[in-house]
């Protein structure tokens, strides 16, 4: 029986709010509850139909259950999800008006109609936002119309057996509330859950300060920063280390790494920007300026430095100055730096020396007292010229 589940499972086509769900063995069994539930429902309401002598009503309720059950059949044998609960849609709506109007009206149906509630809400989670809207809109506008032509669609035929709407009304009223209220129950904290995730997707790719910028006004963002530092660290060797390693043991090994980088950079209070390849770029006093943006980077660096894992060597590079930063892009966009703060920051890092921290003049004249250097020469960085460098060696 499981393997049964895990199959079906593993072919559902996952669509409309139901695509939000994680574990689609979960989708089978809201099919399942559904289609055979309202089978069974719709059987039940058949016999009532039949026992009050309304025929036309009984055989059109019975074919309705056969439909439910039928689109289990489909979902079944095809996986999709919303091919299932359209066609049940569907029926619903023209038995659910049919009943209606043949039985003259929501007084001698005992509010039969009302069924359309339960399947406006279905529609909200299986199908796509416009079909929900369309499915709505017709239970609002057709409850409105007939309760305009109320009083000529009683008239239009003979009263039913006087128990009917007795028995009907309170068993659609009891019947919805048990439908309802677990369904917009499910709805409201899934709502709440895809917008956690979301959240926690935005804040995982994104600075939390910018993050919020964007939330409160989607759009571009670029800022001018007059102050920051700039980190470039590279795994030296690594293009020959991918060919004497298995593919899951790089990633492994880079995994280790970025993530020692990660807590690094979080305890220092500087901020992650990106990975290349088995680059690691970091930046302090960007988004949210601070003073001691200098004194962050180089602690950062050294204990970069310090943590690398065994058998792993860095060669870092360090700048500082004025950046651009921001968004770039729409569909999957990241905050990223521009400058030549950035550009010798990478210069300073590839032109460096492996176990290092090769610095700029500007770096270690701005770093204060905290810090020990020893001068480096002069070196001819691509793209900029001969520059004076320096070497981060430790804490004073």
């Amino acid at each position: 029986m499981s393997g049964y589940f895990d199959r079906l499972a593993s072919r559902a086509r996952l669509e409309g709010s139901f695509a939000t769900l994680e574990e689609p063995r979960a989708i089978v069994w809201i099919v399942i509850i559904w289609t055979w539930g309202s089978a069974l429902n719709t059987a039940a309401i058949a016999s009532v139909f039949f026992g009050f002598a309304e025929p036309e009503a009984g055989w059109a309720s019975t074919a309705l259950a056969a439909v439910f059950a039928a689109c289990w059949f489909v979902f079944a044998l095809s996986g999709r999800v919303r091919a299932a609960f359209a066609v049940a849609i569907a029926a619903a709506i023209a038995v659910d008006t049919y009943i209606h109007l043949t039985m003259g009206g929501y007084a001698n149906s005992g509010g039969f109609f009302f069924w359309g509630v339960g399947v406006t809400v279905v529609s909200t989670l299986a199908l796509p936002r416009a079909w929900a809207i369309a499915v709505g809109s017709y239970w609002v506008g057709a409850a409105w119309l007939f309760g305009v032509i109320e009083e000529g669609l009683r008239a239009g035929r003979a009263a039913p057996e006087p128990g009917l709407p007795a028995v009907m009304f309170p068993y659609t009223v009891t019947a919805m509330t048990v439908l309802l209220v677990p369904a917009m129950a499910y709805l409201l904290t899934r709502l709440a859950s895809e917008r956690e995730r979301a959240e926690g997707l935005l804040l995982n790719v994104l600075p939390p300060s910018i993050a919020m910028r964007l939330k409160a006004a989607p759009g571009p963002i670029a800022d001018d920063i007059s102050e920051c530092t700039v980190l470039f660290a590279d795994i030296v060797g690594f293009t020959a280390r991918t060919r004497q390693t298995s593919a899951a043991e790089l990633v492994e090994q880079l995994n280790e790494a970025f993530s020692r980088f990660d807590r690094l950079a979080e305890r220092h209070g500087a901020q992650k920007i990106k990975t290349i390849g088995d680059g690691y770029m970091v930046v302090a006093g960007v988004p949210d300026p601070v003073a001691d943006h200098l004194e962050v980077g180089c602690g950062l660096a050294l204990d970069m430095l310090a943590s690398s894992p065994e058998g792993m060597n860095l060669r870092i590079g360090m700048s500082t100055g004025p950046v651009v930063a921001g968004i770039i892009g729409t569909s999957r966009f990241s905050y990223d730096l521009w400058g030549n703060t950035v550009n010798i920051a990478s210069r300073m890092e590839s032109h460096g020396e492996p176990g290092r921290i090769q610095v700029t003049r500007e770096v270690r004249q701005g770093a204060g007292a905290g810090f020990t250097f020893e001068p480096g020469g002069t070196v001819d960085l691509k793209g900029i010229g001969p520059t004076e460098v320096f070497f981060l060696t430790g804490r004073a």
